[in-house]
């Protein structure tokens, strides 16, 4: 191996430690725990325990009323999310042939690892735990609402589906399916509905709680962007994502929402001036077609979170207070894991009433199908054929930007 190539590997591993020395762990530890683990599709590796089956009695004995109001409520919101994103999927299916250059809409969700022709990474530990306290969440909703219709639990347990950890409830599923059609709803429901209402939450204690004492402790030096979009204003004009600003058309820029108020100013055709202490970049606006009358830069938003900017805070205020450092340090942490949550069990939450087989969509799309299509065996055929042309449709979204960031790579535009 020649020297570029092993100095390239070498950066591979010191970049990707944590993932390898994580999956490595879960690997041998599964392996050696054979035993007790149910293997399923080759990829899907199950523990079951009674772990947390009191805490569900428990808890939904106690709070009945409640959990099957919310489960009742759930179930809209979730007929309406099923609704809203079918339109997200075949939106994004449909702007690979007619908009190529546009963002993914879909991507995969694997922390620690660059997916190409995503807008976004994943930081390993934060992805990880995210993504293990959101499965918890999701599959508690669903045993505390079946147990509050008197349904059994048979049991609990952790896992891994491919690189992804889980947590999982199973409820009993012939007690499950003899239930009135709304308790199905409402236990199918109940898990998505718990992610956003998981989701709210951190979102509120992101806005209300941390950020403010975050913003208390630092004074704002620039701003920056996510990401530039292909042969937009912005991408002609050379400027580069994630360096640091200060002006925005010679105006100091200290919040996201002093961002904002500059660009809405801002008509196609105007000029555009970003500058910092070294740099500046002009170019001109153009219209934004998805919204007439308006200017487009050129500039991508963090994935979901629908912010194309992010605003840098300065810790000079904490140089010479070591206390304060460490509070702001640990404030920090917890933001950033919060964003992560929020960002996680909004996204997957969505994601799983979406009508495709196993998820929970899928499953209250089955039941719809059954009741308005009398004869079960037409109904189940139906079903089906939306669920595999689902199916098909997130394998496009997922990895046609994929093989063509790929491609991009070798020179290869498509």
């Amino acid at each position: 191996m020649s020297i570029p190539y092993l100095l390239t590997f070498l950066n591979f591993l010191l970049e990707n430690i944590w993932v390898i020395l994580f999956y490595s762990f879960i690997i041998v530890w599964i392996y050696r725990n054979r035993e007790k683990f149910e293997f399923q599709a080759k990829i899907i590796a199950l523990y079951r325990t009674a772990f947390g089956i009191d805490f569900l009695d428990r808890f939904s004995k106690k709070h009945k009323e409640l959990i099957i109001l919310l489960g009742y409520v759930g179930v809209g919101l979730g007929f309406v999310g099923m609704i809203y994103i079918s339109g997200v999927l075949i939106d994004s299916f449909m702007k690979l042939f007619l908009q190529p250059d546009a963002p993914a809409t879909f991507t995969p969700a694997i922390p620690g690892v660059k997916i190409p022709g995503s807008q976004i990474f994943i930081p390993f530990w934060y992805g990880i735990i995210a993504l293990f306290l959101t499965t918890v969440v999701h599959e508690a909703a669903h045993g505390l609402v079946a147990r509050a219709h008197g349904l059994k639990v048979k049991s609990t347990g952790f896992g891994m589906i491919g690189p992804l950890p889980i947590a999982f409830v199973e409820p009993d599923e012939k007690q499950v399916r003899k239930q009135k059609d709304i308790v199905q709803y409402s236990i199918f429901a109940a898990g998505p509905f718990s992610n956003m209402l998981f989701a709210g939450l951190v979102l509120l204690l992101m806005i209300f709680a941390v950020s403010p004492m975050l913003s208390n402790m630092v004074e704002t030096d620039g701003f920056s962007f996510y990401s530039i979009t292909p042969y937009s204003p912005a991408f002609n004009a050379s400027v580069p994502a994630n360096v640091l600003f200060t002006h925005l058309n010679d105006v100091k820029i200290d919040s996201e929402k002093e961002f904002y108020a500059v660009l809405d100013s801002i008509k196609a055709g105007e000029a555009i001036r970003l500058r910092n202490e070294y740099d500046s970049f002009e170019f001109s606006s153009v219209e934004n077609p998805n919204n007439p009358g308006k200017a487009l830069m050129g500039i991508s938003a963090a994935s979901n979170s629908g912010s194309i900017v992010q605003i840098h805070k300065s810790d000079a205020l904490l140089r010479d207070d070591a206390l304060a450092k460490a509070a702001y340090f640990i404030l920090k942490i917890f933001y950033n894991l919060f964003f992560w949550i929020f960002l996680l069990s909004s996204g997957i939450g969505i994601a799983n009433l979406l009508p495709l087989g196993p998820v929970d969509g899928g499953r209250m799309l089955q039941i719809v199908t059954q009741k308005l299509v009398s004869d079960s065996k037409k109904a189940n055929e139906i079903w089906a054929k939306i669920s595999v042309g689902t199916f098909v449709l997130v394998l496009i979204t997922f990895f046609v930007p994929i093989i063509k960031a790929i491609l991009a790579g070798f020179g290869i535009n498509l």
